[in-house]
């Protein structure tokens, strides 16, 4: 009888589940080399050695088994971003320090995961560790699906003290941490050099430039839109609406959310009449609008710097989103992080503890937001090198602009945000091409929001 398929061989079939006969790596069934960066990397940490085998005399590999989960708003962007994911740099030097210890990679779509966990996990053949975005982790975890991380384990504590308390709170979920953080991605602004020589620094400058005949491009989701509300005091009202579970406010705060509310849909309503603001379809639209030269502006969510970077080279300009009248930009940030599976044996328990506790390494967090361009360090101590590059000074001030946005800095599962964004923008997106005034989309959107008993 042939054996069962396991649930997480690569789509390629080149990702095997079962141990190897020697250490080694394998992702998406390509070798990695060890970098000249990693050979002199002044880490240390003890090797692992686990004896196996009927006398105990015999030492095998330990393997380790891990998961990316690409963020689902990069589906469509999935070969660009596993070409350069920050990750495998993490795996490589556990990988040097630890050559007795074999580590299988495997990539999953965030739509297949809950199916192939619970397809694991009723076999006991689940990961060890997974890197995801952190709703989605917290979602896992109160499914039973994930182990809460253990923040009293002597081995993580020193750890988890050197990790930015903001992003520590974006992995917390109600039944434990979901995870420890890796590094977080942010939406700045992408732009033609060729056409826009300074970027945009206010939302009347934005609208200028487009008035001045350079096509700014918006589109109706978290990361090409929603940084126009903190920029125009409309943050707070969305919080208790969004996020229901870390709002609920007394009704005499309902007027002000509604004029709130109003004066944001009026500014997106008056922005999508002008001639010169386009309003795509998603990221995707807007990204290949301005490789194509049909858009001079857009807000883009980071990791599409990689793309970027490649089709437009050195016409590509990167900058902070621009702040409006009554505040900072309220940028999307997404934050990866690394989360415990259920199925691991003490000795793989172990190493992955070991393995989170590398990751906040501060030479190899440097490493990483500087060869990436694109990530934010996790670890407080570790600062983004803005003088080296234009483009990682507009990821600092972009996460600068995060933290003065208290309601995207409340922590949420993923499925909390599903069930009221999606109705969000159908709203947002009617008002901006004028089917819904802006009073009638205000007060929609306020009806959404649950009443406190």
């Amino acid at each position: 009888m042939d054996p069962e398929p396991d649930p997480f061989v690569h789509p390629s079939g080149t990702v095997s589940r079962h141990r190897r006969k020697g250490p080694g790596w394998r992702l998406s069934g390509q070798g990695l080399r060890r970098p000249a960066w990693l050979r002199s990397l002044g880490l240390t940490l003890a090797p692992f050695l686990l004896l196996q085998g009927c006398g105990g005399n015999v030492r095998t590999p330990t393997t380790l088994h891990v998961l990316i989960v690409p963020n689902s708003s990069l589906e469509w962007y999935r070969s660009f971003y596993q070409e350069a994911l920050p990750e495998t740099d993490l795996l490589k030097a556990f990988r040097k320090l630890n050559p007795e210890v074999s580590i299988d990679i495997s990539t999953v779509s965030e739509s297949d995961l809950e199916t192939r966990l619970r397809l694991s996990k009723s076999r006991g053949l689940g990961p060890d560790l997974l890197i995801l975005h952190g709703p989605k982790a917290i979602s896992l975890l109160e499914q039973g699906l994930l182990q809460p991380l253990p923040r009293k384990d002597p081995q993580l504590q020193l750890a988890l003290s050197q990790v930015a308390p903001d992003l520590l709170n974006h992995a917390q979920g109600s039944r434990g941490l979901a995870g420890i953080p890796l590094f977080a991605e942010v939406t700045v602004a992408c732009f033609d050099r060729r056409r826009i020589t300074e970027p945009p620094t206010t939302l009347s400058n934005l609208l200028t430039v487009a008035a001045a005949g350079n096509p700014v491009g918006l589109s109706v989701d978290a990361a090409s839109l929603y940084w126009t509300a903190g920029a125009l005091g409309a943050a707070q009202a969305l919080k208790p609406i969004l996020l229901p579970d870390t709002g609920k406010p007394e009704a005499p705060l309902l007027t002000s959310q509604k004029q709130d509310l109003q004066r944001w849909l009026d500014w997106l309503r008056q922005s999508a009449l002008q001639g010169k603001v386009y309003l795509g379809s998603g990221p995707e639209d807007l990204v290949t609008g301005l490789e194509s030269g049909r858009l001079a502006w857009i807000p883009c969510f980071s990791p599409l710097l990689v793309r970027l970077n490649r089709t437009m080279g050195r016409h590509l300009g990167v900058a902070p989103l621009p702040d409006g009248p009554l505040g900072p930009a309220s940028p999307f940030l997404s934050n990866r992080i690394m989360a415990l599976g259920t199925d691991s044996t003490p000795d793989q328990r172990k190493l992955t503890l070991q393995l989170m506790e590398l990751a906040l390494d501060p030479a190899l967090q440097r490493k990483t937001t500087v060869t990436s361009r694109y990530t934010i360090p996790s670890n407080r101590y570790v600062s983004i090198p803005v003088a080296s590059s234009s483009q990682l000074a507009a990821l600092s001030t972009a996460y600068n602009q995060f933290l003065q946005t208290a309601w995207i800095r409340t922590s949420y599962s993923e499925g909390e945000l599903d069930r009221t964004l999606p109705k969000v923008d159908s709203l947002v997106n009617l008002v901006m091409e004028g089917i819904v005034s802006p009073d009638e989309g205000a007060e929609q959107i306020l009806r959404l929001q649950p009443r406190r008993p």
